[in-house]
């Protein structure tokens, strides 16, 4: 299969850049990711067709700390605020929307109790 030279550029520039910004090496990074060093290597090459897996994917960004699309070069915003952080989204909304949220929350719970009794 024949890999998207731009994609692939995206995704080399942007592991280097977010290893660089963890201050960690090319070792470091693959130790944590439990792969070879020499493929993550291949992996921050503009040059190279190597590509990791969806796997691989996941565990660079859970490793980075940023989503899978950002890794991809699918979306500029690091990480996704509601999926990272719920408590710290939460805590900035108004006393009005919180209550709002608290009312959907306990709606939805009835339902699914109703939903498993049957």
């Amino acid at each position: 299969m024949e890999v998207d030279p731009h994609f692939k550029v995206k995704l080399s520039q942007r592991l280097q850049k977010l290893r660089t910004e963890k201050q960690l090496t090319q070792a470091e990074l693959a130790r944590r990711c439990k792969i070879p060093q020499s493929v993550l290597s291949l992996y921050e090459k503009n040059d190279s067709n190597r590509l990791p897996t969806l796997y691989g994917i996941v565990k660079l960004a859970k490793v980075l700390d940023v989503s899978t699309d950002y890794l991809l070069g699918c979306s500029n915003i690091k990480k996704n605020e509601l999926t990272s952080q719920p408590d710290d989204f939460i805590k900035k909304l108004s006393a009005k929307d919180k209550l709002i949220l608290r009312r959907i929350a306990e709606g939805l719970l009835i339902t699914a109790k109703a939903n498993s009794a049957k």
